[in-house]
């Protein structure tokens, strides 16, 4: 009897479906309900901003952010984080916050001091902390804190063990813990909230879509291919230069992964990919 191969179902924990997700028709209403359980208070959105920051000189690179929004009570920063966040990644989470904070507070020749600005790192995975959420802001010695400038991390996995078998602490955080559902539970959920059974919808529809399904497979694979061959060089002895290696590594995957790309995904959606520009992808291709 042939084995039949499980369909692999994607939700808000792969960037690519959250960005689509909060994006859609009825995005708006499932981000304010998640921002609205994180920060303890009603929020809407009043715009999706661009989620591509410039550099801060000819040289450096333009940065790429999950999602980017303003709402009526200032700027929010939106990341998904998956098995590979690590301290780097929240050390350049932390400087995109910083970068795009000083760009909102300055206002000609002075400095806007009633900006609110906050990143939200969604961690799907292990975690540094063992707490659900973790809230960290700027103090000084003197203990004034600095009000305006937030980064809140919340751990996915803690979330579920403090919310199981607490039923006020899994309907406070539904909106949160429907981002890691599978297909079975999220069904359950949507009998009780008409919310969750339009996200429910929205999500199948997502899945259904084989395009974008096979964009999803394709980065993975990349990804694969990346942390294989990373994991050979180490066995290999390439241990001098570690550092300037890797970065050079990096880089070399993104090329190769453009290269191998061509002509089976659409410009943009290989920067998607590779987490480059548009303007970089081109350049590539047009090296070759």
């Amino acid at each position: 009897m042939l084995k039949v191969e499980e369909k692999k179902f994607y939700n808000c924990s792969n960037d690519k479906v959250f960005k689509r997700m909060m994006q859609s028709k009825n995005g708006k209403l499932y981000l304010e309900a998640i921002l609205s359980t994180i920060l303890k208070t009603s929020a809407k959105i009043v715009e999706f901003l661009n989620v591509e920051l410039p550099g801060e000189t000819k040289d450096e690179k333009e940065k790429r952010v999950d999602l980017l929004v303003e709402t009526d009570n200032g700027y929010v920063n939106v990341e998904i984080n998956n098995n590979d966040y690590d301290e780097v990644k929240r050390l350049r989470n932390f400087i995109y916050l910083c970068n795009y904070f000083s760009q909102q507070v300055k206002s000609g020749e002075e400095y806007k001091t009633d900006v609110n600005f906050v990143q939200l790192n969604f961690n799907f995975g292990p975690s540094f902390s063992n707490r659900a959420i973790t809230t960290g802001r700027m103090i000084n010695e003197d203990g004034i804190m600095f009000e305006n400038f937030t980064m809140k991390e919340i751990n996915i996995e803690n979330l579920k063990d403090m919310c199981y078998n607490n039923h006020e602490l899994e309907e406070e955080y539904k909106y949160v813990l429907i981002m890691d559902m599978n297909e079975d539970n999220l069904s359950e959920y949507s009998k009780k909230d008409p919310l969750i059974k339009k996200y429910g919808e929205d999500l199948m529809k997502i899945n259904s879509d084989k395009k974008f399904v096979a964009l999803l497979s394709a980065e993975e694979d990349e990804k694969m291919l990346y942390k294989t061959r990373l994991s050979l060089s180490y066995k290999n002895g390439i241990k001098d230069g570690i550092k300037q290696g890797i970065e050079q590594g990096v880089e070399q995957e993104k090329i190769e992964t453009v290269k191998n790309l061509k002509g089976k995904l659409p410009i943009k959606e290989i920067a998607e990919v590779t987490k480059l520009s548009v303007a970089e992808v081109k350049k590539i291709l047009e090296e070759q």
